[in-house]
C-alpha cells in the first residue's frame, strides 16, 4: 500500500527543508539535490528514462525545493528531497474539471508529443511504456518505489515523480531486476577532477577560504561527494556541482578518495 502525502511528510520529517543535508547526484544530463537515502531510487528512475531515450532538459527539471504544495496546504514533498519534476514545460500541471485518466499522445517522437501537449490534445510528452516501467520499479521486498502525478484522477501533474515509501522500506534496497535499464554508478568524474567523500561523522564545513578563520558557507553531511580542484596545505578547494567551478574550501583530513568506477 502507498502512503498519503501527510504520511510521507511525517516519515521523511528529518529532511524537511534541510537543504544542507541534501546530496547532489547525476540524473541524465542534470544534477539534482535529493535526500541521501534516496540516491539509488533516482538512479533507477534515470536508468528507465535513458532506456526509453527520453531527453531530459536541465532548464525545467528540478528536485529539492522548500515550498508549499501546489493546489493544497502544507509542504510540498520537494521540501523533503523525495520528489522530482521533469520537463515541466511539456508536462504541465492541470487542474481540470471532474475526474479522468491521463491522455497520452500516440506520436512517435518526443517533439511531436510535446506539440500535442501544447495544443491540449495530450497531457504529457512521455509514453505509456516509459511510465509503465517507472511504476514497475520495486524494492527487494517488492514495495513500489514511485508514484507518478499523471496517474492522479482529479488533477494531472505529469512532470511529477515522488517516492511512495518510508526510509525503512527504501533501505531494503532497489530490486534492479525490476528496473528496465542499466545501473550507472556514481561518481561520474568530470575531466581533471578527483572525487572525494566527506567522512566527518557530524558533517564537514565548507569555508570561504583555506582556514578555520574563514566564514562557514554550509555544512555538508557525511557521505557527500565533492570534487577536489586543488590543495593549499591541509585544505582542499572543492567543487560541489561537478562543473569544475570552485564552491569553497574543506579540511582535507575529513575527505577520503572515491575509487574510479569501471
Amino acid at each position: 500500500m502507498g502512503h498519503s502525502t501527510t504520511e510521507l511528510r511525517t516519515l521523511w520529517k528529518a529532511f524537511e527543508c534541510a537543504e544542507a543535508a541534501m546530496v547532489r547526484i547525476a540524473f541524465g544530463p542534470d544534477r539534482i539535490r535529493v535526500a541521501p537515502p534516496t540516491a539509488d531510487a533516482w538512479a533507477a528512475l534515470a536508468a528507465v528514462f535513458e532506456t526509453h531515450r527520453y531527453a531530459i532538459r536541465t532548464t525545467d527539471t528540478d528536485s529539492y525545493n522548500c515550498r508549499q504544495i501546489t493546489g493544497g496546504t502544507g509542504r510540498s514533498l520537494h521540501s523533503y528531497g523525495i520528489a522530482l519534476d521533469i520537463n515541466w514545460t511539456t508536462n504541465p500541471y492541470k487542474d481540470h474539471a471532474g475526474k479522468r485518466k491521463v491522455q497520452f499522445s500516440s506520436k512517435p517522437t518526443q517533439d511531436e508529443r510535446a506539440l500535442e501537449v501544447k495544443e491540449n490534445r495530450a497531457d504529457t510528452d512521455m509514453t505509456p511504456e516509459l511510465i509503465r516501467d517507472v511504476v514497475a520499479i520495486r524494492t527487494t521486498a517488492g514495495d513500489p518505489v514511485f508514484e507518478w502525478g499523471g496517474n492522479w484522477e482529479s488533477v494531472k501533474d505529469c512532470m511529477h515523480f515522488e517516492l511512495d515509501l518510508s526510509p525503512d522500506e527504501l533501505a531494503r534496497g532497489i530490486d534492479w531486476s525490476s528496473v528496465n535499464g542499466t545501473r550507472r554508478q556514481e561518481p561520474l568524474l568530470p575531466p581533471g577532477l578527483n572525487a572525494f567523500e566527506v567522512i566527518a561523522r557530524d558533517g564537514l564545513r565548507l569555508r570561504q577560504g583555506p582556514g578555520v578563520e574563514f566564514p562557514s558557507l554550509r555544512t555538508c553531511p557525511a557521505g557527500t561527494l565533492v570534487y577536489v580542484i586543488s590543495n593549499t596545505g591541509s585544505w582542499a578547494l572543492v567543487d560541489l556541482e561537478g562543473d569544475g567551478r570552485a564552491d569553497g574550501h574543506m579540511h582535507a583530513a575529513y575527505l577520503t578518495p572515491v575509487p574510479p568506477t569501471t
